[in-house]
């Protein structure tokens, strides 16, 4: 059975050269060495406004260039970090 993976990078550093960005990249050949489908979101590349007030939370549109990630977070069932208080990969996928 194919899974829909998303890997999403939240290191602020979008070079690549991180431990986070090598996990992510071993987890994403093994799963689509399993034929599994993999999609990648990098955090450190998009451009999008910061939310800086509860208002804007709760009632500020969705920036366009976020609207495929919230889609493809929707599908996701279960979340994988490889760190707790560092920023890194986060690992999703639907069963």
């Amino acid at each position: 059975m194919v899974r829909r993976i998303v890997i999403i990078q939240r290191h602020p550093d979008p070079a690549g050269k991180h431990l986070c960005h090598a996990v992510a990249n071993a987890y994403a050949q093994g799963a689509e060495e399993a034929g599994h489908e993999v999609r990648r979101i990098d955090i450190a590349e998009l451009e999008f406004p910061w939310l800086r007030t509860k208002e804007a939370f709760e009632s500020a549109p969705l920036p366009p260039v976020l609207q495929p990630c919230n889609a493809d977070r929707c599908v996701s069932i279960h979340r994988n970090s490889i760190s707790a208080n560092a920023p890194g990969p986060t690992f999703a996928g639907d069963s």
